[in-house]
């Protein structure tokens, strides 16, 4: 599948917290999709992109995203990846995105270190925002003990999602968002059992609803 080059926005806090409306994509139709942004040093883009578009379309392809691209530059020193697929999908091309980076720290400059620490910005549709956060954020607490994670959940809402944020190590960030999308799957079930569990059915039984 070709990378899409998705159009930036500006960046609040300096490059931290959550994005503009313009860098949050409308969803497809298929429910077991989900939408990931991925925080990456700007210095990096290149690497990640490569000529014309070659290597993060390559990165598309190996991951199967049904959309991948990087946003823009901005004022800020950082950039975002933007992942929507299914969640094996969307994980497999945070972890090609994070080891790119890696690869080329060194010849960019970058302290790989750095990269040692992820952030991302799970968008969660605001259907769902309370069973995901759970009473007096119980939910959240869990994902945090848990997975070994900061979490923060934004008040902001952008087309009818509202944005997560998940800073750790990569495997303890891609923890939290198994955590969460098993969240999501529960609350789909309890609110349409056919439809999910048709949803569960169809990824195979070794993948969640949000597989694709």
């Amino acid at each position: 599948r070709p990378a899409l080059a998705f159009p930036g926005a500006t960046l609040f806090g300096g490059g931290r917290g959550f994005m503009g409306a313009s860098e949050v994509h409308n969803m497809p139709d298929d429910p077991s999709a989900i939408q990931v942004h991925m925080m990456i040093p700007g210095k990096l883009t290149g690497a990640i992109v490569g000529k014309q578009g070659s290597t993060i379309q390559q990165l598309s392809s190996q991951s199967g995203c049904l959309k991948l691209g990087v946003t823009k530059r901005t004022n800020s020193s950082q950039r975002h990846v933007i992942c929507i697929g299914g969640l094996s999908e969307v994980q497999a091309a945070q972890q090609l995105v994070n080891s790119t980076a890696l690869a080329a720290a060194e010849s960019a400059g970058v302290d790989s270190s750095a990269l040692q620490q992820v952030e991302v910005t799970f968008w969660i549709p605001k259907q769902f925002s309370g069973a995901v956060i759970g009473k007096q954020g119980a939910n959240l607490g869990n994902i945090r003990e848990q997975a070994g994670v900061k979490v923060q959940f934004g008040k902001e809402e952008v087309k009818e999602m509202r944005p997560c944020t998940i800073v750790g190590t990569l495997q303890s960030v891609l923890q939290a968002e198994n955590l969460i999308c098993d969240l999501l799957q529960q609350e789909m079930q309890s609110k349409s059992p056919g439809k999910a569990n048709n949803g569960a059915g169809a990824s195979g039984e070794s993948k969640t609803h949000f597989q694709m």
